[in-house]
């Protein structure tokens, strides 16, 4: 009998490379989606469909307990169409910090009572505190950020204790910025828009970093959490991290935009808010 997996959040940019993958190693694929129209979709891509409100704590105990699965694996997320403003980081992110600080502690729940092995949950590379050359899964999250995208990061801290203190063996996977097909940074994703309208500056004297990662190696990382012997925090990212300024120039010229604008910091906070500053400024890649 093959081993079950639910999935939740099928459709999204990794979920969808995750349900092929399974599918080719043999897994029975149970994948969410809020939508019904959705679910063909998600069967041909070789998954069987959930329609499931995942903030319905009743409905997500008893999907997962008729399913019974041997893997719970977590991509849940609601960004939203275009690029999160920085200015307005806690509203553009509201709906993703909720589905990881209340909805991921109670599909771990589900995963407990259903009899599930293990449950591997998304989780993100660039809310490490400022600082330092090259951050580890050691270092510690930016609990005491700005207050406008403080609620970003104690969403992640709590979707990350909630895997980690299961019952059950749980893996977080702290992911780069993602592109590919279906990201921001598409040919026709909102970044390529943007910067094609020379709307994301070079911040001049930043000095931040990122470390980004392919949405199909995400997937791939994903599906062989499942069964590695390994459980805990692990940081899944391109070999070789890149300063902003320069991932910028390089993204500017790939989608055939003109250079981007150089702007003093002053006017990134000005413009940008305290999250664009760090964004563009201050965060560390892995």
């Amino acid at each position: 009998m093959a081993d079950r997996v639910f999935l939740a959040g099928g459709l999204g940019a990794v979920g969808r490379h995750c349900i092929t993958l399974l599918r080719d190693q043999g897994y029975e694929v149970l994948a969410t989606t809020r939508r019904r129209e959705c679910a063909p979709e998600i069967e041909a891509l070789g998954a069987q469909p959930a329609i499931l409100d995942v903030f319905d704590s009743e409905a997500v105990h008893a999907t997962l307990r008729d399913f019974a699965p041997t893997f719970v694996l977590n991509q849940l997320t609601a960004l939203p169409h275009r690029l999160p403003n920085p200015r307005r980081i806690a509203k553009d992110m509201a709906l993703t910090n909720r589905l990881r600080g209340e909805v991921t502690p109670t599909l771990i729940k589900a995963a407990e009572e259903a009899g599930a092995n293990r449950v591997v949950t998304q989780s993100i590379s660039f809310a490490y505190a400022p600082g330092g050359e090259c951050k580890t899964e050691e270092d510690p999250l930016y609990l005491d950020c700005p207050t406008p995208f403080r609620g970003l990061v104690e969403a992640v801290q709590t979707c990350e204790q909630a895997t980690l203190e299961s019952s059950i063996e749980g893996v977080v996977l702290r992911f780069g910025l993602f592109y590919g097909p279906g990201t921001y940074y598409a040919d026709d994703g909102d970044a390529s828009v943007q910067i094609r309208r020379r709307r994301l500056p070079i911040v001049r004297g930043g000095a931040a970093t990122c470390s980004l990662i392919h949405v199909r190696d995400a997937a791939a990382a994903s599906v062989a959490a499942l069964t590695s012997a390994s459980t805990g925090i692990f940081n899944i990212v391109d070999d070789e991290p890149v300063a902003m300024a320069q991932f910028t120039r390089e993204f500017a010229a790939l989608r055939g935009a003109k250079p981007p604008y150089q702007i003093p910091k002053w006017v990134a906070r000005l413009g940008a808010g305290p999250y664009g500053v760090f964004l563009l400024c201050d965060q560390v890649a892995c």
